[in-house]
């Protein structure tokens, strides 16, 4: 035989919920309570100053209502030490079943219009705090509270006082009473089917919460292998780039060595073909070591600690300027520097990129007559424009697409009789640094001429 406690649980269930759930809902549930209690209070009390002899009746209502309001405190008292337990609105509601229907009495028993609506407030509450279940065990003790003052008033068996009723005929309290009964279980229908639907809803958003968080716990171990293989493949590029950079290069430098002793002390021995064999062979060695050299920039230009803080962007430019003023003036190119902006960068990066810009822009300023370099800024919301501008040759639109690859050369020009042919390593470092701080570089052709290489500087505070 099952025990008294467990007979219970299956009559009555409640949500298997966790203690701060069910305080909650006792929060809930004590706030409706007392809310109503509160508004049927100021009603009564209005209408015992605004009738002419209100008579005990009234008062014997806000009496009750009173009752009503102050049992949330004995109710909370007991909840409290026994873990409120959702069980304990059923005794909840009978006492509300109770004191509703003393005070309906007072006010006229079954003639009171709309009076057993009262009863759907608990109704609706039972569905929400609890179950669809409890609001059908609700309704049903609703509907046997309203039959049974609807017998004992249609037996003369109880004589309501007549405060709010109006005078029915037996017919019309028997349809008014089917009709409160039946909007019981609709109530409880309607009000359970929705409120299971929204519990099963909270369910399905746990349930889906689960699964975002087992998921994005799944996506940080993949992400922390990921970035474990990321070390292990940068340490692997490291030591290539060092075995590339020291290694071969001092085999480089070796050949180089080799090939330049050879053509010192056999020079006279040599044939001409031999000659010319052995100057390849030092010249290529030369270019390998300058190939080497600038793997090994951009490679530090990848890996290197930046150390951001406050550069007069202008104070810069103008010492570039200084530190090329003998080219400046064997070219005859006269600079003009604006007004430039403070900016908070790496100041060796920045110094590397404006020394690059400037020297392609002399390299590349042709036999024009008032060759001219000017330095200037544009303002934005999120960034800083710094241009570098020329009137020099200028930059076809081939060259404009692969003006920033690597190792990609410029054309050859004379200046003075001098060839002046670029690296392609200059402008493809500059790059790789400008994008590092997450600005933007690029080339256009000047309208009168020349070229316009301009990078963008995030406008950030130190």
């Amino acid at each position: 035989m099952l025990k008294l406690a467990e007979r219970i649980s299956i009559v009555f269930p409640v949500p298997d919920d966790d203690v701060p759930e069910r305080r909650q809902k006792f929060i809930v549930g004590l706030r409706f309570r007392a809310i109503a209690s509160f508004i049927f209070t100021l009603v009564f009390i209005y209408l015992t100053y605004a009738t002419s002899d209100p008579g005990p009746r009234l008062s014997v209502i806000l009496a009750l209502l009173l009752l009503l309001g102050s049992a949330n405190l004995a109710y909370w008292l007991v909840g409290s030490v026994r873990g409120f337990p959702l069980r304990d609105f059923y005794a909840h509601w009978v006492v509300d079943l109770v004191v509703i229907s003393h005070v309906l009495y007072w006010l006229g028993g079954i003639n009171v219009p709309y009076g057993f609506l009262s009863y759907l407030m608990i109704v609706v509450t039972s569905a929400t705090l609890l179950s669809h279940r409890a609001a059908w065990t609700v309704a049903a003790g609703s509907a046997i509270t309203t039959l049974t003052m609807a017998g004992l008033q249609a037996n003369h068996l109880i004589q309501p006082p007549q405060v709010w009723a109006v005078q029915m005929n037996p017919t019309t309290q028997l349809v008014s009473v089917s009709a409160a009964v039946v909007f019981y279980f609709i109530f409880a229908y309607l009000a359970g089917t929705l409120a299971d639907q929204l519990k099963h809803a909270n369910v399905s958003l746990l349930r889906a919460r689960g699964q975002i968080e087992l998921q994005n716990a799944l996506l940080e171990e993949k992400v922390a292998e990921r970035t474990r293989q990321l070390e292990k493949r940068k340490a692997e590029i490291e030591e290539f780039v060092h075995i590339v950079t020291h290694d071969l290069k001092n085999v480089s430098v070796g050949a180089t060595e080799t090939a330049r002793r050879l053509l010192d002390t056999e020079r006279d021995t040599l044939s001409n073909r031999a000659t010319r064999y052995v100057e390849h062979l030092l010249e290529d060695t030369r270019r390998m070591n300058e190939m080497l050299r600038h793997v090994l920039a951009m490679f530090r230009i990848d890996y290197q600690f930046s150390k951001s803080r406050r550069v007069d962007l202008e104070d810069l430019a103008k010492a570039v300027l200084r530190s090329e003023s003998s080219r400046l003036e064997a070219k005859g190119i006269r600079t003009t520097v604006e007004t430039l902006p403070e900016v908070v960068l790496d100041e060796s990066q920045l110094k590397h990129v404006l020394t690059n810009l400037i020297d392609n822009a002399i390299k590349y300023v042709g036999e024009k007559p008032n060759p001219e370099i000017r330095i200037d800024c544009q303002s934005d919301p999120a960034e800083w424009v710094i241009s570098v501008r020329d009137n020099g040759i200028g930059v076809s639109k081939g060259q404009v697409e692969r003006i920033f690859h690597l190792y990609h050369r410029g054309p050859e020009q004379l200046v003075a009789g001098i060839s002046h042919e670029g690296q392609g390593v200059g402008l493809a470092i500059s790059k790789r640094i400008v994008e590092r701080w997450g600005g933007r570089i690029w080339v256009e052709a000047e309208p009168s001429g020349g070229s316009c290489f301009s990078f963008s500087v995030p406008r950030v505070s130190a």
